[in-house]
């Protein structure tokens, strides 16, 4: 997307790669709530980054594997840099999310193309 979020909807047949796709898929087999989203960044420059954490309705329908209906539950936003690894926690939105969704990290270089290098750490339990 091109607003403050990613986009809240993914139509996967329009993927040039779809195989990708299911790499940063995770699937909730259960109700759960976050307790702590953390993050460790560096970059090939200095770059600002801005996280978000969201869940989506995943349609089974079609078997395509579509996303739909988008929700942030999470969001942060650190300057990385070459000699550094920054690690923080990110902001919760809104903490529960429910089974049978697709939750999925992404990370957005604000200043340029530099490399990024990005791991996330979510902690949750089920409700």
């Amino acid at each position: 997307g091109n607003g403050s979020d990613p986009p809240t909807s993914l139509d996967v047949s329009g993927l040039t790669q779809q195989e990708n796709a299911v790499a940063v898929y995770w699937y909730l087999d259960h109700n759960i709530t976050l307790d702590s989203v953390r993050y460790m960044a560096t970059a090939d420059g200095s770059a600002t980054l801005n996280f978000h954490l969201f869940a989506y309705t995943l349609d089974v329908s079609s078997s395509h594997g579509d996303l739909s209906s988008g929700v942030v539950h999470a969001n942060a936003s650190v300057s990385a840099t070459a000699s550094t690894i920054k690690t923080g926690t990110f902001t919760l939105d809104t903490a529960d999310i429910d089974a049978s969704k697709v939750v999925v990290g992404f990370v957005e270089n604000v200043t340029d193309t530099s490399d990024v290098t990005v791991g996330f750490n979510i902690k949750y339990h089920i409700r």
